[in-house]
């Protein structure tokens, strides 16, 4: 796992007018910024506009690369992905208002499977707007590695989970 911030650019959309065929466009590239930010995270704080995010990942190995992105954060209302390929644009949408079982990859926090090829180069958006705090954990995956992570995340989970169960149950029958 990688966090990616440090590696992204951003820019701005205060008009929230911006589309992916301009913001792709070779005379719009110049409007990405490098921005200060956390190793982790980027913290937009609470904005009425939206921030497109771009990010060049290049596979520098001779094997095939299954990889994720993830966003660490459930409580964003819009975010889509933007994947630029021979002569097309993937769009996946996501956020909050997205139902889970229409989400690519179902997960409580917002992934988005990737695959790249032998020495392959891609150029990938991510356009987010919310009402609230605009806060983005972003992170690179190998996606066999946030599977299982994912995994052990839930069987912690459901431990801490019966314990409390336990616990309260323990409690109830005591007081009687």
């Amino acid at each position: 796992m990688s966090f990616l911030p440090k590696y992204t650019q951003v820019y701005e959309d205060k008009e929230l007018n911006k589309q992916i065929d301009e913001v792709i466009s070779e005379s719009f590239q110049n409007q990405f910024q490098f921005v200060d930010s956390s190793p982790e995270a980027f913290n937009f704080s609470y904005s009425k506009s939206a921030f497109w995010l771009r990010l060049n990942i290049k596979n520098t190995t001779n094997q095939k690369k299954d990889l994720v992105f993830v966003f660490a954060y459930p409580r964003l209302r819009h975010l889509d992905f933007f994947s630029k390929g021979k002569g097309n644009i993937e769009r996946i949408q996501s956020g909050y208002t997205i139902p889970f079982s229409e989400r690519t990859y179902k997960s409580r926090f917002f992934v988005f499977p990737i695959h790249l090829e032998p020495n392959e180069s891609k150029l990938f958006y991510f356009r987010v707007e919310s009402p609230n705090a605009i806060n983005l954990p972003f992170q690179i995956w190998d996606k066999e590695e946030y599977d299982q992570h994912e995994i052990d995340d839930h069987v912690i989970q459901a431990i801490y989970y019966g314990i409390v169960i336990a616990m309260l149950l323990f409690n109830l029958f005591d007081s009687l």
